[in-house]
């Protein structure tokens, strides 16, 4: 993961299963879609998952 702002290296995210789609909600939380029917929600701090719904088959985009 990098930051749009400095483009510096932040970490990987590798827990995650085809992810999709990806939505920073603040500044440490970010939801990210996946083909396993799953939303994620993603500390962008600590790049650990702090919640996971089950959203369905293929879920799309994010709107916030």
């Amino acid at each position: 993961m990098v930051y749009a702002t400095d483009l510096k290296y932040q970490g990987t995210i590798d827990w995650l299963v085809s992810p999709r789609y990806f939505m920073p909600v603040s500044g440490t939380k970010a939801y990210v879609t996946g083909w396993d029917d799953k939303v994620s929600i993603i500390n962008l701090t600590s790049l650990e998952k702090t919640w996971v719904i089950d959203a369905g088959t293929s879920p799309e985009k994010i709107k916030n």
